[in-house]
């Protein structure tokens, strides 16, 4: 318990879950920073702006990324334009993978030639995804919509 004091000196006590309850239920593989950086194709990684915030990431496949990403969708959020659309969708995703399995391989996409925010992963044996986290469904690079997923002057981020 963290013990926080407020404006009117009452604490307020905050319990903070030190445990991740998935952690371990998928398996995964860790690799470092430049495994994620070398699975995205070069001439993308020239056109967009690619972050990656840690060192190590832990991978699992596009099976279990989808199994993530159905449960984020189930956590009942409602698209609500302007308030909860598709950047807060991708943002779920983002968080949810982490939280909930200690998994960092999901990457948020804000594309500015398609409006529009998405997720990335990329999977165990290298391969590169693109996830519609409001469908949670999965396209490679040649099956994506050009017009939803331009992947064309995005700030990427893993």
């Amino acid at each position: 318990m963290i013990d926080v004091p407020n404006n009117s000196n009452v604490s307020v006590n905050v319990s903070v879950n030190s445990t991740y309850r998935k952690w371990d239920t998928v398996p995964t593989v860790t690799r470092p920073y430049e495994f994620i950086l070398n699975s995205i194709p070069w001439i993308y990684r020239l056109i967009n702006k690619v972050y990656t915030l840690d060192n190590v990431y832990w991978l699992t496949d596009l099976k279990d990324y989808l199994k993530i990403a159905r449960e984020a969708i189930d956590l009942d959020h409602n698209w609500l334009p302007n308030r909860f659309d598709c950047d807060d969708f991708s943002a779920v995703l983002y968080c949810y993978a982490r939280y909930e399995y200690g998994i960092n391989g999901i990457g948020r996409v804000n594309d500015f030639v398609s409006r529009h925010s998405y997720n990335v992963c990329v999977t165990k044996d290298g391969g590169f995804y693109i996830i519609e986290p409001q469908e949670a469904v999965a396209y490679t690079l040649q099956s994506r919509s050009k017009k939803l997923y331009s992947l064309m002057f995005a700030i990427i981020t893993f």
